[in-house]
């Protein structure tokens, strides 16, 4: 993997054929460099038929484009936390012919924390396959917005795309959610997307309770099984816990 930072821009490029099955840490990888703090948008170009896992949890306003050529992969998994001030996350995804990307994130806001997720899924050539699966939760009086972007070009026939975004929410937190679709050519292929913003199913509460469970385990519970699919989908268990805390730590948050 060749890195490369200059004026204030980022370019990770993973050779030919190149299959890295170690997760890669962003964060830490970048911080690993001197020009860390002044680098404003980073491109992860991953080249033909090569495969790169990553593990996102930038949380400053850095946009992140990732460039997957013909024939390659990309597993891409993003947390991002609300802090004291706005936070932006910007992730664009730019497929070729035969590429795959797998995309799961999780977002955590509390209080007044205000957070916004901008992702986008370009398939530019034929045969592409990009999933993206975001979940997460917002309490107090945080606000979280997601926009989830699809552009199917015209010469990106046999295209299979996907986004799902569902929220947990507590208190007095605002979610706004708009994903969209533009379809350029219809030939055979498959784009769906749901959201869904809701409040902890009281029936699933109450019967937990029953159960000898009390109110705050209960909720616990749920919040780990709404999260389960993310945490799971791990094999590095460093990543995992690291999550399974942040997770945790929010948790107690939730109001």
């Amino acid at each position: 993997m060749d890195k490369v930072i200059l004026d204030g821009q980022c370019v990770l490029r993973i050779p030919v054929k190149t299959k890295i099955d170690e997760c890669i840490d962003l964060k830490k990888l970048l911080s690993e460099s001197i020009q860390a703090k002044k680098i404003k948008k980073l491109v992860i170009h991953i080249q033909k038929c090569a495969y790169l896992k990553i593990y996102d949890t930038i949380n400053t306003e850095m946009q992140i484009e990732c460039i997957i050529s013909d024939g390659a992969q990309l597993d891409f998994f993003t947390l991002a936390e609300g802090v004291n001030q706005q936070v932006k996350k910007d992730i664009e995804f730019v497929l070729g012919s035969d590429a795959q990307v797998n995309i799961r994130g999780a977002y955590l806001v509390s209080g007044n924390q205000q957070l916004c997720i901008n992702i986008s899924q370009k398939h530019l050539a034929k045969n592409a396959k990009s999933h993206l699966k975001l979940y997460g939760i917002a309490s107090g009086n945080a606000m979280f917005d997601f926009k989830g972007a699809v552009l199917i070009a015209k010469d990106a026939q046999r295209s299979v795309v996907s986004q799902e975004n569902k929220t947990l929410i507590f208190g007095n937190a605002r979610v706004d959610a708009m994903p969209s679709m533009e379809v350029l050519n219809n030939i055979d292929v498959a784009c769906k997307h749901a959201s869904a913003v809701g409040k902890l199913d009281d029936n699933q509460l109450f019967y937990l309770q029953s159960r000898g469970l009390t109110d705050v385990q209960a909720k616990k519970m749920l919040i780990n099984g709404f999260f389960d699919f993310l945490i799971y989908s791990f094999d590095n268990q460093i990543i995992k816990k690291d999550l399974e805390k942040r997770i945790k730590e929010k948790m107690r948050q939730i109001s």
